[in-house]
């Protein structure tokens, strides 16, 4: 998917990683992604993998596609639920510059996230029991 990875501090300091359209190289800030634990990790590489995937720039956009692809990652009842509590319990001023931007138009995208989240677990949960 990406072209390359390169571990950087060119990005900036509030940034966790970045990717470039034109020849799909991701770059990683060291000090942003040392902090992270390994959802954390996964999510950010969804993340930007969901700019390439889509052909996309926005954040949101972005954002719903890695999480969709994140849930669907579990593979566990017990994985999916520690998936989706992480996803709520993100801190709000970490993420919010690092990877949706800021502002009223993110805190409104970020309720109907959960609400999407809380779709897809009742979805995911039911398909993965039967």
């Amino acid at each position: 998917m990406f072209s390359q990875i390169v571990i950087t501090k060119e990005v900036p300091a509030n940034v966790i990683a970045r990717v470039n359209h034109t020849d799909s190289t991701l770059q990683i800030n060291p000090d942003q992604w040392m902090v992270l634990d390994h959802y954390g990790k996964e999510f950010v590489l969804l993340h930007e993998m969901s700019h390439l995937i889509l052909n996309e720039t926005d954040e949101v956009k972005t954002n719903f596609n890695a999480i969709t692809m994140f849930l669907e990652r579990g593979n566990l009842k017990g994985d999916l639920l520690q998936r989706r509590s992480w996803l709520i319990r993100l801190p709000q001023e970490k993420w919010s510059n690092a990877i949706a931007g800021d502002g009223l138009f993110n805190m409104i995208a970020g309720i109907l996230i959960l609400v999407v989240i809380t779709g897809l677990i009742i979805k995911l949960t039911k398909r993965k029991s039967q």
